[in-house]
């Protein structure tokens, strides 16, 4: 697994590899680009990463899969918060 998330201090915004990937993972012949989010930005994301060229041009092959991770902090009211991953497989 390796970040390619870049943070220009300059401009003070990151720059994912081709516009969604945040990590990238490599097992064998399988490779998974991640994406990852706040819970509520799910959907956002996942309609983003769809639109692009990259993204279709990526899931080409049939090694490469994508996966956006949604997270948040759940529980019971005034119980301890966990937090929780939704996965959306693209």
């Amino acid at each position: 697994m390796e970040i390619v998330e870049k943070w220009n201090p300059w401009s003070k915004t990151r720059r994912d590899l081709f516009n969604f990937m945040d990590l990238l993972c490599i097992r064998g012949d399988e490779v998974i680009a991640v994406q990852t989010t706040s819970g509520s930005n799910v959907s956002a994301r996942v309609q983003k990463i769809r639109g692009l060229q990259a993204f279709h041009l990526w899931n080409a092959a049939p090694t490469r899969r994508t996966v956006v991770h949604g997270w948040r902090r759940v529980g019971p009211r005034g119980k301890r918060k966990t937090w929780k991953c939704r996965e959306v497989w693209l």
